[in-house]
């Protein structure tokens, strides 16, 4: 199975259009990220660091949050990315992204509300994570999650003229991405993901480009407030 390169990759995500649910056109890379954020230093060492990402009481620099700004090159992007692992959210924030939908932003919202802090954690204890695909199922529709059931979703699959899901246009996406990057791993966060995803199997919607790929389900690290040490043994996503 012939791999692309990352720096084409990079660019054919860039290159990749996604209508949000105001009917715009976006770039794929507006509602997708990678797993490397600004923290780079410290905070994947420091066991300390990240219980302070799980205190919301405590103050953290948000910028942390951010993208790394010297890796909106793609030449640089492209040496630190892999391929291995796809991580896959529900959809986008219901309060958008704190930096107007610039490249790479989703999954790095640093407003003063962000759960996005707790993605921190599993990349220090997972470090197969670091540098890998970040995307959501439903990307172009930002919406409290909370508020969105299953069943709403996959019904845009039969309605896709009239659902203001677009079911039908983001399972196209899906699909491109995975058989863009072509992973050995894909780790579904939270309940809903899983789900979603298990009936488009079971549908035969997804397109996989091999047998081999590893589906590990994994709970929401925005779900949860327990701490590092409660959560040290928790590195199933790389033992797989």
């Amino acid at each position: 199975m012939m791999k692309n390169s990352n720096l084409e990759i990079i660019r054919q995500i860039r290159d990749k259009k996604v209508d949000n649910q105001n009917g715009e056109k976006l770039s794929l890379s507006r509602v997708s990220s990678w797993f490397l954020y600004q923290s780079e230093g410290y905070a994947l060492n420091d066991p300390k660091r990240i219980d302070d990402y799980f205190n919301r009481k405590k103050k953290i620099q948000r910028d942390e949050l951010l993208f790394p700004t010297k890796y909106q090159n793609d030449d640089d992007l492209a040496k630190v990315i892999t391929t291995d692992v796809i991580v896959y959210g529900l959809n986008p924030s219901s309060r958008g992204i704190n930096q107007n939908y610039s490249d790479w932003a989703n999954f790095h919202d640093n407003d003063g509300k962000t759960r996005d802090r707790a993605f921190l954690f599993e990349r220090y204890n997972n470090d197969c994570l670091n540098g890998c695909y970040m995307s959501d199922l439903f990307k172009g529709f930002s919406e409290d999650s909370s508020k969105i059931t299953v069943k709403q979703f996959m019904d845009g699959l039969e309605q896709s003229k009239t659902s203001k899901y677009k079911t039908k246009e983001y399972l196209q996406v899906l699909n491109f991405e995975i058989n863009l990057i072509k992973p050995k791993k894909i780790v579904l966060f939270g309940n809903k993901v899983q789900d979603c995803f298990e009936r488009l199997c079971e549908q035969n919607k997804i397109e996989f480009p091999n047998e081999d790929i590893c589906i590990i389900n994994r709970a929401h690290p925005s779900g949860t407030s327990c701490t590092f040490k409660e959560r040290a043994d928790s590195n199933e996503i790389c033992k797989k």
